[in-house]
């Protein structure tokens, strides 16, 4: 796959999630953050069967798609803001209207 097409297909599936979240409700939402939840719960399990302790710190990239400069740049600066690191902003390549936006944390696992 060229690199071309794989931005076009990032871009289709980041305009997909976006109609997707326009037509959540409340209950969808919550639902939604349930499923997120159960589906971590069950990776916690996978990673801690493989020896791994999930307790220990992780270095996680983090990756975004914003429609536009202007909401890349304030993704950037909440991020940078809330203490992520290597924040980093860049026009799509096979989508030019969407910005991708990279950030780093160190995590731990939550309780």
């Amino acid at each position: 796959m060229s690199k071309g097409q794989r931005a076009k297909g990032e871009a289709q599936r980041a305009k997909s999630k976006e109609q997707r979240a326009k037509a959540l409700g409340m209950s969808e939402i919550e639902a939604a953050i349930q499923a997120h939840h159960e589906r971590n719960c069950e990776l916690l399990k996978l990673i801690a069967s493989k020896g791994v302790d999930p307790s220990m710190p992780r270095a996680i990239d983090l990756h975004f798609w914003a429609s536009s400069e202007s909401a890349a740049q304030k993704l950037s600066a909440k991020l940078e803001g809330r203490g992520y690191s290597h924040v980093s902003m860049n026009r799509s390549v096979g989508e030019p209207s969407l910005w991708n936006v990279e950030a780093g944390i160190e995590a731990v696992r939550f309780r």
